[in-house]
């Protein structure tokens, strides 16, 4: 899979999070000082198990090289070949329930066998939260142990209260932008693949558009178009059925103007898509308007529509209210209809028996 060939194992090759990776590699000039609990807090595919399997690596590097991991050593290569040792452990949390991280207490105070530290990368730790392990994941952060390091990675930063929170330090994870998978995705094509010169216009454009901040699937859309020769953006379009984030700011437009032949366009694409787009469409617009910024780049980049500020308040609150796990498309689809004040008469259908 291209992702994970792609996958970076130094902090200078991971794209994004600019501020987060000083951060570590402050850490690393300082003597490798890691906190000895880190929560990598943000949306899949921005790079939180990237972060969290470089920082273990270092910790336990053999041969660090100017800050980063050398690769090269049992340690590194035990962690790049997903083969973890019993040094540096990947966990799913998916699963655990409290006798498991009870269970994980005990096994911690055993000393590293082939390294000088223990680490753990809990993934999908939310799930600790959820299963009623809260009291014993905080028995288990919070004791000091020697050469022992907790990196919890985690999608709901909402799952952990203050009290586990402040065991650790927090770095939190936003959606990658647009330009920062773009130019990652152009290095890649431009040192690996063969494409013709117009697929770094429009067609790699409606990648990044279509990968919501998520550089995983930006990289599952590419590795698609490369193996099936999809280099135009109707054909991407025709191929994906998901909607760019161009299209739903028109949308945005034309729901603001109370414009009802809009609904039948959203009807027609990926009306989920539509709905996680345009949250950040209007929560970029509220942004911009709270701030008062007048530069032009900020301007052109949420493309703001003026407009009465009762009817974006409306239009907001629908978005927000579908916004979670459990998205019910034709819940969304009926909100929208009543925003717009579009009559909904009712009818019944006779079903005809025959014979």
């Amino acid at each position: 899979m291209l992702y994970k060939d792609l996958i970076p194992y130094k902090y200078k090759d991971v794209a994004g999070h600019t501020k987060i990776v000083k951060d570590l590699i402050g850490c690393a000039k300082n003597g490798r000082s890691f906190s000895e609990v880190m929560f990598f807090i943000g949306p899949t595919g921005t790079g939180k198990g990237v972060l969290a399997t470089i920082t273990a690596m270092l910790i336990n590097c053999e041969n660090p090289k100017e800050n980063e991991p050398c690769g090269e050593c049992d340690s590194c290569r035990s962690a790049i070949e997903e083969k973890f040792n019993l040094d540096i452990q990947y966990i799913n949390c998916s699963d655990m329930k409290k006798e498991d991280v009870l269970s994980l207490e005990d096994q911690v105070n055993f000393a590293p066998i082939f390294s000088k530290n223990k680490v753990y990368i809990l993934d999908e730790a939310q799930e600790l939260s959820a299963r009623g392990a809260r009291n014993a994941t905080l028995s288990l952060l919070q004791k000091k142990r020697k050469n022992v390091y907790f990196i919890l990675c985690t999608m709901d930063g909402n799952a952990f209260d203050k009290a586990v929170l402040d065991r650790g330090q927090v770095y939190r994870l936003f959606d990658l932008e647009a330009l920062e998978i773009g130019n990652y995705l152009c290095d890649f094509l431009e040192d690996n693949q063969e494409v013709p010169d117009d697929f770094f216009g429009e067609p790699l454009s409606y990648i990044t558009s279509i990968s919501n901040g998520s550089m995983r699937k930006a990289l599952q859309v590419l590795e698609r178009c490369l193996r099936n020769n999809i280099f135009t953006k109707e054909a991407m379009e025709e191929t994906f059925k998901e909607v760019s984030e161009d299209a739903v700011r028109e949308y945005i437009f034309a729901l603001l103007e109370k414009n009802k032949d809009v609904v039948f366009k959203i009807v027609k694409s990926d009306v989920r898509g539509v709905c996680n787009y345009g949250i950040k469409i209007l929560l970029d617009s509220l942004q911009y308007q709270v701030c008062g910024r007048n530069d032009l780049a900020w301007k052109e980049k949420v493309s703001i529509k003026v407009c009465a500020a009762n009817t974006f308040k409306s239009l907001l609150e629908i978005f927000m209210k579908h916004s979670n796990y459990y998205f019910n498309e034709q819940l969304f689809l009926y909100d929208l209809l009543q925003y717009l004040n579009v009559p909904l008469e009712g009818a019944v259908i006779k079903r005809r028996v025959i014979g």
